[in-house]
């Protein structure tokens, strides 16, 4: 109880709610990871394609903030 003790805001949750943070940020990481990667490919395939690599990288970083802030609100309720 040493955990829920140290996060009074989290109430009862505070341990699974920890655990649930690090999950959302380590698959937002991968996520970030698989989206940079498929841009790679898709660079490597069609240096002039249309579609530029930096519009992946955005789609991936405002996917990766957005779940980090969801898993936030969501334990902080």
């Amino acid at each position: 109880m040493d955990c829920l003790a140290s996060l009074p805001k989290m109430k009862d949750t505070g341990c699974k709610c920890i655990s649930f943070r690090v999950g959302t940020f380590i698959f937002s990481v991968l996520h970030l990871i698989l989206y940079i990667a498929t841009g790679v490919i898709l660079y490597d395939l069609d240096p002039n394609m249309h579609f530029p690599i930096i519009c992946i990288f955005t789609i991936a970083s405002i996917g990766a903030t957005s779940a980090i802030l969801g898993a936030i609100l969501v334990c902080s309720i």
